[in-house]
């Protein structure tokens, strides 16, 4: 993503979706004034990496976004202990951790609004390439930011004939009320906001140019912005949860077909291998580099931790939970190469996110969005098109590429069950199968309890309550 950041933009703010005593305090490392920040492209870049930087933290998806919290909503992680497990959203520990992501999305929205606030203004300070990059690069934050936000606080998509309001979109950096928005509403923001990133980016991202001639990005290192393509990944994801399957299919196979990636390379999972391809990172969209991963690494899945983050209480629960250790799945390269043994010599720790020996491939990465994410887009778009063949072959793919048995995927329930299945494995401690499950409104889901290999939910369990001071600053509403 950067190399030491010189510059975190990190505003003092009081906007009326976060309390006042809770202000964005963060003031920037210098003394270095807006103005001052805003009179050189270098300086909008260097606010632009702050932005970054900001996402990276252990709130968003260095940590709680990505392998904590979201994690063991998601049954990911064998913990009675912990409230998330619980859904325990009243819980004081869980309240504290909802409301610092609810600050800290809006914190990278805030920053993001003030680039997008003066770039167009100070447009004659940049190359045109540099200019389209960076403002379609904070388009799409604020558009993701925004929702992750609705993601997590509020409602199953049900279009317009939902009228309840869900979260503010803000998309200007000033001291006003933002009113709570009904979901259509937010949705029809955040394609907004994607549609000009993607024509902007268009324009100049030498992913899909092939021509840049800017100075503010380098361009090998592309995976770790959101580049044109991870911003129609993202139009995929976001279209696959309003259930226009129409709109998924599209995109998702225009980034599947046109991006350029590679399924992993088998000799780069093996144990012996020294720079050991963890993420499977060539098939990876795009990702954020976490400068304190090591840190989280030991601290969250070290075994003398009590809230050790251990995937089952033993080998046995992979079967129901995430991997299978018997039958189809038991040569799963998912699962072989990106577990270690507990001191009971049981294989139940991730180590995804272990890479303070890896020198190549990857450095203290997070993956914000993979290529099998797509495929499974792609084959759950099929299938609700009423083009099952298609969606089942696109399925049985990825099972073989994962040395997974191939089974007869005809019967509508088997199909669906198998394909979250798959989805669970490829994303797994990626943050993305708590929504999964949100969006397909389940009911049932595995978890790796020691007693039961199954939790009912309802459809409450998915959405986090919003913080108490929303609700004390926006009370006069829904």
């Amino acid at each position: 993503m950067m190399k030491n950041p010189t510059f975190l933009l990190l505003i003092t703010i009081c906007l009326s979706f976060i309390a006042c005593d809770d202000w964005l305090d963060v003031q920037p490392k210098s003394d270095i004034d807006l103005s001052e920040q805003i009179s050189s492209a270098e300086g909008f870049k260097e606010m632009l990496n702050g932005v970054y930087l900001n996402m990276a933290g252990e709130n968003l998806y260095g940590h709680h976004l990505m392998y904590g919290t979201i994690a063991d909503a998601a049954q990911n992680h064998y913990s009675a202990g912990r409230p998330f497990i619980k859904f325990n959203y009243e819980n004081l520990k869980a309240k504290e951790q909802i409301a610092a992501i609810w600050k800290g999305l809006y914190n990278v929205i805030a920053n993001a609004n003030t680039i997008l606030d003066n770039i167009d203004a100070k447009k004659d300070l940049f190359n045109t390439h540099d200019f389209n990059m960076l403002k379609g690069e904070a388009l799409a934050i604020r558009a993701f930011s925004h929702f992750d936000a609705l993601r997590l606080f509020g409602d199953v998509y049900e279009g317009s004939t939902n009228p309840d309001v869900q979260i503010p979109y803000v998309n200007t950096f000033e001291r006003k009320v933002f009113p709570r928005l009904p979901s259509n509403e937010v949705y029809a923001k955040i394609l907004d906001d994607l549609n000009m990133a993607e024509e902007l980016l268009k324009l100049s991202d030498p992913v899909y140019s092939g021509d840049y001639d800017g100075s503010l990005f380098d361009i090998n290192k592309r995976k770790y912005r959101f580049h044109y393509y991870a911003v129609l990944a993202l139009k995929a994801r976001v279209y696959i949860t309003m259930a226009d399957y129409t709109n998924a299919l599209d995109y998702a196979t225009r980034v599947v077909n046109e991006f350029e990636w590679d399924w992993v390379n088998d000799e780069g999972i093996q144990d012996q291998v020294i720079d050991k391809d963890v993420l499977f990172f060539d098939e990876v969209i795009t990702a954020l580099n976490v400068q304190k991963l090591d840190d989280y690494y030991d601290f969250y899945f070290g075994e003398d931790f009590s809230y050790s983050y251990l995937a089952a209480s033993s080998e046995t629960n992979f079967a129901a939970g995430v991997f299978e250790i018997t039958g189809p799945g038991i040569n799963d390269k998912r699962f072989l190469a990106l577990f270690r043994k507990t001191k009971k010599n049981q294989l139940a720790i991730s180590t995804k996110y272990n890479q303070n020996w890896i020198f190549r491939r990857q450095y203290r990465s997070v993956p914000l969005i993979r290529i099998t994410e797509m495929k499974l887009i792609m084959a759950e778009a099929n299938f609700f098109t009423n083009n099952k063949p298609q969606a089942i072959t696109i399925l049985n793919e990825l099972k073989g590429i994962r040395d997974v048995l191939l089974e007869d995927l005809s019967d509508d329930q088997v199909f669906l069950n198998s394909l979250i299945k798959e989805f669970r494995k490829e994303t797994y401690l990626e943050g993305q199968v708590f929504y999964l499950y949100k969006r397909m409104r389940l009911t049932t889901i595995p978890t790796m309890d020691d007693t039961n290999t199954t939790k009912d939910v309802e459809a409450e369990d998915f959405i986090f309550p919003l913080p108490d001071n929303e609700l004390e600053f926006n009370n006069n509403q829904n």
